[in-house]
């Protein structure tokens, strides 16, 4: 085995390390998504049970249930997405190798 077949597989490994990485910050982002998001739904649906509010005010909880949707989806699921098919700025190798 020469000295640059051996640099290649640690590459590889590592590029399969970060791989994983994303995957698992994604499958984490979903479940945190949809824990996160069912709470707020379940605490607006009792607000509004209990608050019996008006058009106005049913507007306001809607729309702010759908940007806080966006912003943990984006946050939790796209953002590791876009770094697993490297778009935008992933962890290096030595970042990587700190890691494990």
């Amino acid at each position: 085995m020469s000295k640059s077949s051996g640099y290649e597989v640690l590459i590889s490994k590592l590029n399969e390390f970060i791989r994983k990485y994303y995957k698992n910050q994604i499958i984490r982002g979903i479940l945190y998504s949809v824990a996160i998001l069912l709470g707020f739904y379940l605490l607006l649906i009792g607000m509004e049970y209990f608050g019996n509010f008006n058009s106005a005010i049913r507007t306001v909880i809607f729309w702010s249930y759908v940007l806080t949707a966006g912003f943990i989806l984006v946050r939790f699921v796209f953002i590791p997405l876009f770094k697993l098919f490297s778009l935008g700025k992933t962890i290096s190798h030595k970042q990587a190798s700190s890691i494990i």
